[in-house]
């Protein structure tokens, strides 16, 4: 069973660099990589799955942590291990799919094992104690003679998006800072090194359950196309600029290189789909207030198809 302090623990080895190196992994050792830091939905959709996922495939496994570049070094990493039957790589495709759109032609060198997660919103955040009571209040200082200050990512990202589709949908302009990872944007925010930040919400909410009322975040508007089960009361931005289209949310999904043996991606794919009613994976799943969800191959060819029109709208 992988327990939160178990989990945290793989986390906290990912922090501080432990990487797992090809030439040292066991012959029937099942190499997980991800290429997003801890606390990101893939990293935690990866923790979660590994054990049981192993176990299922009869296996040992390791979870390396191959960051930069967006993700896109991780991808890279499994399609260049080519025919490598011990690969597999857990990530966003909407991150994918923005990558694609800069010409990165990752997913079609990509084969989609299973999906493990979805319905993740991202969440625009301040200081619980900020003048930014609301959207109202956002979009009047938005306007004022001072930019304010929203702490986001570098290179195309499903948080970077939710700042582009404000400046495209309702015309805010911010002024960007640089934060390499949602824990860092968060923490920038917190600060008061930025007036706000977007993060996924799930982290927001997780952040909000452990901190001091003074040390809580205020969501002021999710981007999915629902309002949060938890936050009946905040908008979603497709509310207020009434288009259901200004609405994304991202999943979690799980690949291997297209040269794989089939025999391995099948009999991963079967593995996943045995453990989906695993009641200690789906019980730290709720801990971690991450939706798991697994489902075939075919609900990520779908996901992609989503993404890449939601993408296409927001940057067309």
């Amino acid at each position: 069973m992988l327990n939160r302090r178990t989990f945290m623990q793989l986390a906290a080895g990912a922090a501080s660099g432990l990487l797992f190196h090809r030439g040292a992994v066991a012959a029937e050792t099942l190499r997980v990589i991800v290429g997003f830091g801890p606390e990101s939905p893939a990293d935690i959709g990866a923790g979660l799955v590994q054990a049981p996922l192993a176990r299922a495939m009869g296996m040992t496994a390791v979870q390396e942590y191959i960051g930069g570049e967006g993700g896109a070094l991780a991808a890279l990493e499994i399609i260049r291990s080519g025919a490598d039957r011990r690969a597999l790589l857990v990530a966003d495709p909407f991150t994918l799919c923005l990558l694609d759109a800069e010409g990165a032609g990752l997913l079609p060198k990509l084969k989609p094992i299973a999906g493990i997660g979805g319905g993740l919103s991202c969440a625009l955040v301040v200081r619980n104690d900020s003048p930014l009571k609301d959207w109202a209040g956002l979009t009047a200082a938005a306007k004022g003679r001072s930019l304010l200050a929203m702490a986001n990512n570098d290179r195309m990202s499903a948080y970077l998006s939710a700042k582009d589709l404000m400046q495209k949908r309702a015309g805010l302009i911010f002024q960007p800072f640089v934060a390499g990872s949602a824990q860092a944007i968060l923490d920038r925010v917190l600060t008061q090194q930025s007036d706000l930040g977007t993060i996924d919400t799930r982290l927001a909410l997780l952040h909000n359950e452990k901190a001091a009322a003074k040390d809580k975040v205020r969501i002021l508007v999710t981007f999915g196309a629902l309002r949060a089960p938890e936050l009946p009361d905040v908008p979603t931005f497709a509310e207020i600029v009434g288009d259901p289209k200004a609405a994304y949310t991202t999943s979690v999904a799980v690949f291997c290189s297209p040269s794989a043996d089939a025999a391995f991606a099948s009999r991963a794919t079967a593995a996943l789909l045995s453990i989906a009613d695993n009641e200690a994976m789906r019980k730290d799943a709720r801990q971690l207030r991450f939706p798991l969800r697994i489902e075939g191959p075919e609900s990520v060819q779908a996901t992609i198809a989503r993404d890449s029109r939601v993408i296409r709208d927001l940057y067309s």
